[in-house]
């Protein structure tokens, strides 16, 4: 039961979907939510497939329309965790000072402009291979 709960803490932790229970962090169930890592992306990535396939079989929108979709969808699904992430490490990397400066960098809650730049240039990346991963698989789909 003890995976359970370490998946659970996965998914609480590293996406949005609502769980509503207070969950323990000890040592046990922190071993078993490592350890359930790739569950939890399991579920995430079927959760992107789903609406990449419902978008190409059940609506009329354009393949550029689903891959839009599904590059929203983790952005909404993961409640923009990882973004916040990258745009401190970011600020910070590119700051070229010190590592004490660096880590004030990183802890503050504003946004620079090279965490602004290094976002756009991510997101925009990201949906530029889904795009490219989309055109494939319908491309491919004919063979």
């Amino acid at each position: 039961m003890k995976w359970l709960k370490g998946l659970l803490i996965n998914l609480q932790f590293f996406t949005s979907i609502p769980i509503p229970m207070s969950l323990p962090m000890d040592k046990p169930h922190l071993e078993k939510a490592i350890r359930t890592f790739p569950i939890a992306g399991l579920i995430q990535g079927s959760i992107y497939a789903f609406i990449l396939y419902a978008f190409l079989e059940w609506t009329p929108f354009s393949l550029l329309a689903a891959a839009f979709a599904v590059w929203l969808a983790g952005i909404l699904l993961t409640g923009g965790i990882h973004l916040d992430g990258w745009m401190d490490a970011s600020d910070a990397f590119f700051s070229y000072r010190d590592q004490k400066r660096r880590l004030e960098i990183m802890s503050d809650p504003r946004v620079g402009a090279f965490g602004v730049l290094s976002i756009i240039v991510l997101l925009g990346t990201r949906f530029l291979f889904i795009y490219e991963i989309v055109l494939l698989s319908n491309l491919y789909s004919f063979f």
